[in-house]
């Protein structure tokens, strides 16, 4: 008898949870800010930034426009928005600090990411009406060390 009430308590409770988040993913959405993660630290975020500036003063340099940053819906964020001729860039950043042995950045750009950066720039290309435009995904793997930031630059990364 006990099992099956607390089966059912754990049963309502999953429920509950589940009404509760899509709810907070409505209010996300409604309000398109960036929710900050629990494991998301302060340094984490600066890192981010370091490399998401870096990214954009290279890109600018070598002849693009960066029309925007930090795009974010409820469902995703694009880093930056940019133009190349008559492309419509897409711009993923991923970035670490420091030299670590076996790891880059490139390798946390996996297919999930990859859906949801299309989700999330077809979004935008819509809103700001330019989905007829030529459009594609890039992706910059940053290491920062110390005050240079080493970037490695992939283009139509998604097709």
């Amino acid at each position: 008898m006990l099992r099956g009430f607390k089966k059912q308590e754990y049963n309502e409770n999953r429920r509950i949870g589940k009404r509760f988040g899509a709810l907070v993913g409505k209010l996300r959405w409604q309000k398109r800010t960036k929710t900050i993660s629990s494991h998301e630290s302060q340094d984490s975020i600066s890192v981010g930034k370091r490399a998401e500036d870096s990214v954009a003063s290279f890109v600018e340099r070598n002849g693009m426009k960066v029309f925007a940053r930090n795009v974010s819906y409820g469902w995703g964020e694009i880093d930056i928005v940019a133009q190349e001729g008559d492309v419509i860039v897409c711009i993923e950043v991923k970035s670490q600090q420091g030299a670590q042995s076996g790891f880059v950045p490139e390798h946390h750009f996996d297919y999930r990411k990859a859906e949801q950066v299309k989700k999330v720039f077809e979004a935008y290309l819509r809103e700001h009406d330019l989905i007829d435009r030529q459009q594609r995904i890039d992706l910059a793997a940053v290491i920062l060390q110390g005050e240079t930031a080493k970037i490695r630059y992939y283009k139509n990364v998604v097709g």
